[in-house]
This record gives structure tokens, C-alpha cells and sequence, in this order.
């Protein structure tokens, strides 16, 4: 019989938790959330953006950034009591199969284990076995340690069917694993999307450039090699520029994307936002950065990135518009300019 505490870490409890009481959420009145709706839709209009639901949704973000600290404390309590991003909720799950595939890849690697150790035992014993017929001729202890001996390989035997099934198991599940990597929007390592789902929405952006003469612009970034040369982890790496990655994040609206080009390579794309404004939320960035503390290995790091920014045209090419970016961080930097323009509004 298996013992409970095998399951415990599990919580298959059925006894369900009792949950948390919701905080009441302050009411706001006079009007001022209506004058704000009101004001989104004007704001629109004027800058010739049909009204769509997506299109006010990026309007709504943007423009509450701009309110007083108490209106949007009130209205990001009312959004989170409403909020039903399917998006959150699919890198959740996403970051849930990965951490599942990681630890049944390690399970398998300590079955692998077990098993070796247990031809190593059967090997020991049939050395011990010729030792003792040699040195004492004790016929009762050999047939012991034969008896023992044939126990392994029965054990044995039973173990090499099992661990073909579990192999095979195993191999579906990578399979499974490698699907849902080929379909993830998300770079679970930084806690942003990836490269394709930038990419995407980098041709949604062009697209409506051209159809809408939408604004998007683009800021890249990468953190310096020198400052990242002074990591003595892949994981310190990792977490370091998960927290840079978590400033500049903070500095643009939640409906914008922040996404892992590859090789500690990030870029943000900021909908319906010029690029005289993109530069002004860059500097910001900048100036978040300089009055942030960063730590590694308890070691406070001066942090020095590397900026390219771009607007989106309807002539750009999506992964040469990239490509140019990237290009472009290195002649930025603090001791060089603040950040490289690289494609301007035409």
C-alpha cells in the first residue's frame, strides 16, 4: 500500500478551502467615470480611430495612465474584480505544463538511476559471490547470495517492462510538450510572449498601418553583455533581466506586448502611440532604470541598456524591421546615445 504522504504535496484534498471574502470595491460617483468613458470616445475621434472594441480598449488603458492616483486605484479595482483575460489564463496554463514536462523528465532521469544502481548491485553480487566460493567454499551462503541474485534479475525483469512503458508514456508527452511549444504565445522563462507572437501582431501592425494609418511603434532593448558577464548563474541571468523586462512593463499600458526575441533580446510594441510619444515613454523607462536597484549575487548592479526605437509603416517588412532594430542597440548605451531611431513615421 502506497503511504499518503505520497500524495500529500498533490492537494487532492476534497475538503474545499474556504474562500477568501472579496473586498468591497469603492464605488465612483459624480459622473467622473462616465466623463472619463466619454473623453476615450472623443479621443478617438479625434485622432480618426474607429471606436472599436479593441481600439477603446487600448484608448482606456493609455488614458488612465494619464488620471490622478486615487481615479485609477478605484478603476483598476473594478477591473480586477471584473477581469476575464483568457490570455493570463493561457500562459498560466502554459507555464503549468512546462513546470509538469520538467518535473516528469526528471522523474524518468531518476528511474534511469535507479536502474543503473541496480545492475551495479547484481554486478557486486556476483563478484562477492565468486570471493566467498573461493575463499571458504561455504555452500550455504552461495546459494543464499544466488537466491538473492535471482530475486535481482526478477526485479530486474519487471523493472525493464515498466520502464519501456514509462519511456513510451514519456514519448508522448514530449510530443504533447513540442506541440504546445510550435502553438505558445509565451517565453515562460521571462514571464513575456515570444518572438512568433510578436511577430504576428508586428504584421497586424503593419497591416493596419496601411489600411487605418494606425501608430504603433517599437522599442528594443537589451541589457549590456559586460553587466550580464557578472552573473555567476544561468538562473541569476535569467531573473535579473525578468526584473529589467518587469520595468519596462510597468512604464507601458497592460494592452501592449513585451516579448523575448531570442537571445536576452526583448522589444515592446506600443499600439497607437507616435513615435515623438514612444520616445518620451522611453525616457521614462530610462529614468526608471536609473532609480531601480539591482542585485546580483548581493552585489548592487548599475544597469546599462542598449534602446532602438521604430515606427511601424505600411512598407515595413516584419522580421527585416526587426533585424534593424537589433542591429541599431549597439550604438546605444550610457556612455553612448540614450537610444537609436531607427525607422521614423512617414
Amino acid at each position: 500500500m502506497l503511504d499518503d504522504d505520497l500524495f500529500a504535496d498533490l492537494n487532492l484534498s476534497s475538503d474545499p478551502t474556504p474562500a477568501k471574502e472579496a473586498p468591497k470595491i469603492q464605488k465612483i460617483s459624480g459622473g467622473e467615470f462616465e466623463k472619463f468613458a466619454k473623453s476615450i470616445l472623443t479621443e478617438l475621434v479625434k485622432d480618426n480611430i474607429p471606436p472599436t472594441p479593441t481600439n477603446y480598449g487600448v484608448y482606456f488603458q493609455k488614458m488612465l495612465e494619464e488620471r490622478p492616483v486615487a481615479f485609477k486605484k478605484k478603476v483598476s479595482e473594478i477591473m480586477e474584480f471584473e477581469q476575464n483575460d483568457d490570455g493570463i489564463k493561457r500562459a498560466n496554463i502554459e507555464q503549468e505544463i512546462k513546470k509538469s514536462f520538467s518535473s516528469t523528465s526528471a522523474l524518468l532521469q531518476y528511474i534511469a538511476m535507479i536502474y543503473r544502481h541496480l545492475e551495479t548491485v547484481k554486478d557486486m553480487l556476483r563478484r562477492r559471490n565468486s570471493e566467498l566460493a573461493i575463499s571458504t567454499g561455504n555452500l550455504a551462503v552461495s546459494n543464499v547470495i544466488h537466491a538473492l541474485e535471482a530475486d535481482l534479475s526478477r526485479f530486474s525483469s519487471i523493472l525493464d517492462k515498466y520502464s519501456d512503458e514509462i519511456k513510451e508514456s514519456f514519448d508522448e508527452v514530449r510530443q504533447t510538450y513540442k506541440h504546445i511549444e510550435e502553438q505558445s504565445d509565451f517565453d515562460s522563462k521571462f514571464g513575456v510572449y515570444n518572438k512568433k507572437y510578436f511577430l504576428e501582431n508586428l504584421e497586424k501592425s503593419i497591416e493596419s498601418n496601411a489600411k487605418y494609418n494606425y501608430h504603433t511603434s517599437l522599442i528594443f532593448f537589451r541589457v549590456k553583455e559586460e553587466i550580464l558577464e557578472q552573473t555567476y548563474t544561468q538562473k541569476e541571468k535569467n531573473a535579473f533581466l525578468k526584473g529589467v523586462c518587469r520595468i519596462f512593463s510597468k512604464n507601458v499600458s497592460s494592452s501592449d506586448i513585451v516579448a523575448h526575441c531570442g537571445n536576452n533580446i526583448f522589444a515592446m510594441m506600443i499600439s497607437h502611440t507616435n513615435l515623438e510619444k514612444a520616445q518620451e515613454i522611453c525616457n521614462k523607462i530610462l529614468e526608471s532604470l536609473e532609480n531601480s536597484n539591482f542585485f546580483l549575487a548581493d552585489k548592487e548592479i548599475d544597469v546599462d541598456v542598449e534602446v532602438a526605437i521604430s515606427a511601424v509603416n505600411q512598407d515595413s517588412k516584419g522580421e527585416e524591421l526587426i533585424e534593424k532594430c537589433i542591429e541599431a542597440l549597439k550604438d546605444s548605451g550610457k556612455n553612448l546615445e540614450p537610444f537609436i531611431i531607427v525607422e521614423k513615421e512617414k
